[in-house]
């Protein structure tokens, strides 16, 4: 996962802790949002942040692009 297609686990993350609120199979969906998460702030092979500023090791010339 890059920088860039980090929008889609982020969006997935969301979708599954609004499930969980409702009541739809919460633990699950809780861990899958978290482990989405934790892979974008560092918790990776890469042990690298994809958020800029976040944590002690993330990209410092990063590139955006409008979709």
């Amino acid at each position: 996962m890059n920088h860039v297609s980090c929008l889609f686990p982020a969006n997935a993350a969301f979708i599954a802790l609004v499930a969980a609120t409702d009541g739809i199979n919460p633990d699950s969906y809780k861990t899958y949002a978290l482990s989405q998460i934790n892979y974008i702030l560092g918790d990776n092979e890469n042990h690298i942040s994809f958020e800029i500023g976040f944590g002690d090791s993330f990209p410092n010339h990063p590139h955006h692009r409008g979709r």
